[in-house]
């Protein structure tokens, strides 16, 4: 029996990584799956800004190895921040820092979901679909 595929194509995404061909290749990726509402930052910092502008995303993909403001501080700012612009932000990490005790710290802050790089849109997909069902 096939998996039904869900129309995302109404979400909006907030990509944030510090390399801009990770970004694109994300980005690429979200398009492929309908979604097209679709922003990006360069850090943790710029992150934060643009939910500061508007914090309707429905999913952060969020990277972890960045500067100034990495993807844990970021996380972490995010649920318990005293100005967070978004606490109940649905949050993919997307890195390549696969270890246990990364990933272990990254679900102790609040994540919906991990993926490790390179990406695939199937990973990509199954992990979106699967923080839409989750509580923040």
């Amino acid at each position: 029996m096939s998996e039904k595929i869900q129309d995302l194509s109404h979400l909006k995404v907030l990509i944030v990584d510090d390399v801009a061909n990770m970004r694109t290749v994300i980005k690429t990726a979200l398009q492929t799956m309908g979604i097209r509402n679709v922003s990006t930052a360069n850090d943790g910092a710029d992150a934060l800004k643009e939910l500061h502008l508007t914090s309707d995303y429905d999913i952060v993909l969020l990277d972890i190895n960045m500067s100034p403001l990495d993807g844990l501080d970021t996380l972490r700012l995010l649920r318990t921040g005293k100005d967070s612009p978004a606490p109940k932000a649905r949050v993919i990490m997307v890195t390549g820092y696969t270890d246990a005790a990364t990933v272990m710290a990254a679900k102790e802050i609040g994540i919906q979901g991990y993926i490790a790089k390179p990406i695939s849109i199937r990973a990509l997909y199954s992990s979106i679909v699967k923080a839409l069902k989750m509580d923040v």
